[in-house]
């Protein structure tokens, strides 16, 4: 796959900046494992690992159609999100991040968050991104070589 940039994941727009909260989080839960293997365990990182795991499974629910079930996870998700970033002394993310918009790689979305809110552009861009969609890997195998780039 050296021509592919980029995979592509289905987020509801609606839930973009929640997304976007639990990317940040996720880094730096990258980095206190990089600096302490046993922080899985440890504080409000395992919390972290929940929510991502909760807010995939309200996503599961919203491209089945269960939107009250996926509003119910997601409130739960966000609430969890707020207390994680309140209990290291930080402000949620707020201001503008990119998004591809669409499996083709010919559109991103710009999407300004402002705490709970956000508002989304999309545009065209000139040289589309190479992209695959998970409806794409179909027995994907990894090789040693893979593991060395």
């Amino acid at each position: 796959m050296p021509d592919t940039n980029y995979v592509y994941a289905v987020i509801p727009a609606r839930y973009a900046c929640l997304y976007h909260k639990l990317l940040v989080l996720l880094a730096d839960y990258g980095v206190d494992m990089l600096n302490d293997c046993s922080a899985t365990c440890k504080g409000n990182n395992k919390n972290i690992i929940t929510c991502w795991n909760m807010f995939e499974a309200g996503v599961a629910a919203y491209n089945l159609g269960l939107t009250s079930r996926a509003e119910t996870i997601m409130k739960y998700v966000n609430a969890q999100i707020n207390i994680i970033y309140r209990s290291r002394g930080r402000a949620c993310p707020k201001g503008d991040f990119k998004l591809f918009a669409n499996k083709q790689g010919t559109q991103v979305a710009f999407v300004t968050c402002n705490g709970e809110t956000s508002s989304i552009r999309v545009e065209d861009i000139p040289e589309p991104a190479k992209m695959i969609s998970s409806d794409g890997i179909i027995n994907a195998d990894i090789t040693e070589e893979d593991l060395n780039e």
